[in-house]
C-alpha cells in the first residue's frame, strides 16, 4: 500500500472514529474466505463472536486498567480459580448457579481490590504486584482442587455459554451487553473522562476535586470482575472445571488491549477496539488452524500479525 493510500486510511479512520483493527479483521476474513469459504458462512461467523467472548470480556478489564498506566497480570489466575471455584461449588446443582456466580464475581472485586490498592495506594509497580498475585491464585487453585478439579456447571448457567437466542449465541449478547454498558459509562458518565486523565495526569485529576487513588482502585476493582465473568463465561461453555483453561488470555489479554487502541503509557483504550480485536484474535487462530501449521509457524505468524497491528495501531496514535 502507498504512503499516499495509507495515510487516507488512516484519515478516514481518524474522522469516523473508526478502530483501526476493523480494517485488520476485515483482511483476515476475506484472506480465511479465500482459504476456506465454508469458515465466512453466517453460522461459522456467529460462532466467532461465541468463541471471542471470554477474551472479549477480560479484555476490556485489561485495557481500563491500561487507561491509567497499569497493567493486570492476574487476570488468567483469576479466570482460573473461578472456573474450578465455580464448578465445585455449584456441583451440578441449578440452585446454586446465581448465588455462587455473584459469590465468584465478588471474588474477582477483592482480588482486584487488592491489587488496586497495592499499586495505586503503596504505589509498588503493577507489573510485580498483579505478577505476584497470579502465583498466588495459582497456588490457592492448586490447594483448593487437590490438582484434580471435581464438580460440573448446571444448565441454567451453561446456556449462557452454549446456548442460543434464535441464532444468535448467548456469550455473544453477553458481551455485548457488557460492552455496551462500557461504552456507555465511559462515553456519557465523568468516571470515563477521570479513567484516562488519570492515566496522562493524575495531579490534574487530583486538583479537579477528584482523588485519582479511587479512580485507580475503581479500575482494578474493575479489571477483577471482567476477569471473574471471563471465567464463568468459560466454564458455562465447557462444563467443567480446569487448571489449563486460562493460560493464554495473561498475555493475549494485553495484546487484545493495544491492538484496540490501548497504550502502556496509560491515557488511551478503546473499548470499540479492544471488541474488535477480541474478534481479530479468534479469526487469526481459526485461519492459522484451516493452514494445518505446526504450534512453531503458529506461533510465528500470530506474533507477526499482532506486531504489525500494533504498529498499525501506534501509527494511527501518534497522528
Amino acid at each position: 500500500m502507498s504512503g499516499g493510500k495509507l495515510k487516507k486510511w488512516r484519515q478516514l479512520s481518524r474522522k469516523w472514529n473508526i478502530p483501526i483493527i476493523l480494517w485488520g479483521l476485515i483482511a483476515l476474513l476475506i484472506v480465511l474466505g479465500f482459504v476456506s469459504p465454508s469458515s465466512v458462512k453466517p453460522a461459522h461467523l456467529l460462532d466467532f463472536t461465541r468463541q471471542a467472548a471470554p477474551m472479549i470480556l477480560v479484555a476490556i478489564g485489561q485495557t481500563i486498567v491500561m487507561m491509567i498506566g497499569g497493567l493486570d497480570l492476574s487476570v488468567a489466575a483469576v479466570m482460573v480459580l473461578v472456573d474450578v471455584a465455580a464448578a465445585q461449588m455449584m456441583m451440578n446443582d441449578p440452585a446454586k448457579a446465581l448465588p455462587v456466580a455473584l459469590l465468584c464475581i465478588a471474588l474477582g472485586a477483592v482480588i482486584g481490590l487488592v491489587n488496586g490498592f497495592l499499586c495505586a495506594v503503596m504505589h509498588m509497580p503493577s507489573f510485580v504486584v498483579t505478577l505476584g498475585m497470579s502465583t498466588l491464585l495459582l497456588g490457592v487453585t492448586l490447594l483448593y482442587s487437590g490438582g484434580s478439579p471435581k464438580g460440573s456447571i448446571p444448565d441454567n448457567l451453561r446456556f449462557l455459554g452454549t446456548g442460543f437466542a434464535g441464532k444468535i449465541p448467548m456469550a455473544a449478547i453477553v458481551w455485548s451487553v457488557v460492552a455496551v454498558l462500557v461504552i456507555l459509562i465511559m462515553k456519557y458518565l465523568p468516571v470515563g473522562r477521570y479513567i484516562l486523565s488519570t492515566g496522562v495526569n493524575p495531579m490534574a485529576v487530583y486538583q479537579s476535586g477528584v482523588n485519582p487513588v479511587r479512580i485507580q482502585l475503581l479500575c482494578y476493582v474493575l479489571c477483577g470482575v471482567f476477569a471473574a465473568l471471563a471465567g464463568l463465561q468459560i466454564s458455562a461453555y465447557i462444563g467443567t472445571a480446569s487448571l489449563q483453561l486460562g493460560e493464554d488470555y495473561q498475555t493475549r489479554s494485553i495484546a487484545v488491549a493495544l491492538l484496540g487502541g490501548a497504550a502502556f503509557t496509560g491515557g488511551k483504550g478503546s473499548i470499540p477496539g479492544t471488541v474488535l480485536a477480541g474478534l481479530f484474535m479468534v479469526v487469526m487462530s481459526s485461519l492459522v488452524a484451516v493452514l494445518n501449521m505446526d504450534a512453531g509457524d503458529q506461533s510465528i505468524i500470530q506474533g507477526v500479525i499482532i506486531l504489525v497491528g500494533l504498529l498499525l495501531s501506534g501509527m494511527k496514535r501518534d497522528d
